[in-house]
């Protein structure tokens, strides 16, 4: 049996979680997957709140599709602020019988984040991913 494993970068918007997932999936060797993907039309990012669930729901099936071929190693980008988000995946890896790793990352280097979320959205998800944060 393969050791497979997903890994789940959780983080508020702008933090970078794109560019770590694409960096530690050495670059495109493994999948990176977003709901935020399913967003973008033409290159252009245009969020619609209304398929926002439809869009979650598109990548846990891509990450299920994924598992079902046994990937080695399987990225997530979501923001993951509230504990329930994480138990589909949490689920998923426990049916296909993978390692499940949470990272958090930090936007410790003050950039800007390019889906234009309000501020004050912004501070709400960073105190629900502060309180969802399990360290036992």
């Amino acid at each position: 049996m393969k050791n497979k494993t997903l890994i789940l970068l959780r983080h508020i918007p702008g933090s970078g979680s794109s560019f770590t997932g694409k960096i530690l999936s050495e670059n495109g060797k493994y999948p990176v997957l977003a709901t935020d993907d399913y967003f973008m039309i033409n290159g252009e990012y245009k969020f619609d709140k209304t398929k926002l669930h439809h869009y979650h729901q598109l990548c846990l099936q891509d990450t299920e599709k994924k598992m079902i071929k046994e990937t080695e190693k399987i990225f997530i980008t979501n923001t993951f602020t509230r504990e329930k988000e994480l138990d589909s995946y949490i689920e998923l890896s426990k049916k296909y019988n993978y390692n499940l790793i949470s990272l958090i990352v930090e936007n410790r280097h003050g950039n800007k984040n390019i889906h234009n979320v309000p501020e004050k959205n912004i501070n709400k998800m960073e105190i629900r991913l502060l309180n969802s944060i399990k360290l036992k």
